[in-house]
C-alpha cells in the first residue's frame, strides 16, 4: 500500500489537470487504505477518475495484481447523470447509492451522532459481549445474566475485568483532541485543522 500511495501521489503531483475533491484539496488526500479496503477521493469528472485509474493500473502492472472491477464500488454526490456514465466507463464500477455503511458506520459528512451508530453498539453487545460472556459458543436466549455494571468491575472486586467502552471512547476522544492540540502530523489531524477548525464549523 506504501507504493500505490507513492504511485498515486506521483500520478497526481504530476498533473495539472487533476482536481481534488473539494474538502480534500488543503491536505492533498487523493485516497485512505484500511486493511484490505482503498476508497479514492476525487472531483466528479472523467479526468480526474482516469488519472487515479490510471495509477491502479500500473501498480497491477508492476506487481502483476489486476483490480477486480467487480468487487468495486462507485458513489457519486452533485454529479450530472452524463458525467456519471461518461465516469463509468472510464473505472465500471458498480454505482452505489448514499447512505453507506463501512465496518457498521455510516460514512456521512456531518458529525456521527448515537442514533447513527446503534447498529454498531447492538451487534457488538449482543454478539461479542452478552453472548460471549454468557453462553460460550451456543449462542441461545434464557442465559442467567449478570449485571453490566459488575461486569465492568475489575476481578479483584468480583468484575470479568472488562474495559468499559464508554470509558474506552472518551479515552479515545481525549488521546484524539490532545493530537490536535499538539499538530501532530496525522491525515485526519491535517483533515480537521484545515477543513472543521479552519471554516469555523
Amino acid at each position: 500500500m506504501e507504493v500505490l500511495t507513492l504511485m498515486i501521489r506521483r500520478k497526481v503531483e504530476n498533473d495539472e489537470d487533476f482536481e481534488y475533491h473539494w474538502r480534500c484539496e488543503e491536505v492533498g488526500m487523493t485516497h485512505l487504505c484500511f486493511a484490505d479496503n482503498l476508497l479514492l477521493f476525487c472531483h466528479g469528472d472523467e479526468y480526474s477518475v482516469s488519472v487515479l485509474n490510471d495509477a491502479l493500473f500500473e501498480f497491477g502492472i508492476v506487481f502483476g495484481l489486476i483490480p477486480n472491477m467487480s468487487k468495486g464500488t462507485i458513489y457519486f454526490s452533485n454529479v450530472k447523470k452524463s458525467t456519471n456514465d461518461a465516469i463509468s466507463d472510464v473505472i465500471p464500477f458498480q454505482v452505489g447509492v448514499l447512505l453507506v455503511r463501512y465496518l457498521g458506520a455510516p460514512l456521512i459528512s456531518s458529525y456521527l451522532l448515537r442514533k447513527d451508530c446503534l447498529v454498531l453498539i447492538d451487534k457488538v453487545k449482543n454478539r461479542l459481549m452478552r453472548n460471549f460472556l454468557w453462553c460460550q459458543e451456543e449462542f441461545k436466549r434464557g442465559k442467567a445474566k449478570v449485571n453490566w455494571g459488575d461486569v465492568w468491575k475489575p476481578k479483584s472486586k468480583g468484575g470479568q475485568g472488562i474495559k468499559s467502552l464508554r470509558t474506552w471512547n472518551k479515552a479515545l476522544m481525549a488521546k484524539h483532541i490532545w493530537n490536535i492540540v499538539n499538530d501532530k502530523d496525522f491525515i485526519c489531524v491535517r483533515w480537521i485543522k484545515a477543513v472543521k477548525l479552519r471554516s469555523g464549523e
